[in-house]
């Protein structure tokens, strides 16, 4: 806050409230890695776009200052751990 990066009337508030979305962020990404579809890719970068998006809104910092990760990174170096093809032989017919 001394920095003015945020701007919130009720700081300690938002930092409960951002860390309980965080949670759920937290949740929905474990999700979606240890129970991929066929378009987690996709649902990968709308959670994180998402939930970028709310947390900035909530502590009032400017749209795309906040960063929590890079869904394409995250992607690859998942699949890559497990197999890169996995996600899509997993789901063909």
């Amino acid at each position: 806050m001394a920095e003015g990066v945020f701007d919130t009337a009720y700081p300690d508030m938002a930092a409960q409230i951002t860390y309980r979305l965080l949670q759920d962020f937290a949740e929905n990404v474990a999700d979606l890695l240890l129970h991929p579809q066929p378009d987690v890719a996709t649902l990968l970068a709308q959670n994180v776009n998402a939930y970028q998006q709310a947390t900035e809104r909530i502590l009032g910092a400017r749209a795309g200052t906040l960063h929590i990760f890079d869904a394409a990174e995250l992607y690859e170096k998942w699949f890559a751990q497990l197999n890169t093809s996995w996600p899509q032989r997993h789901f063909c017919g």
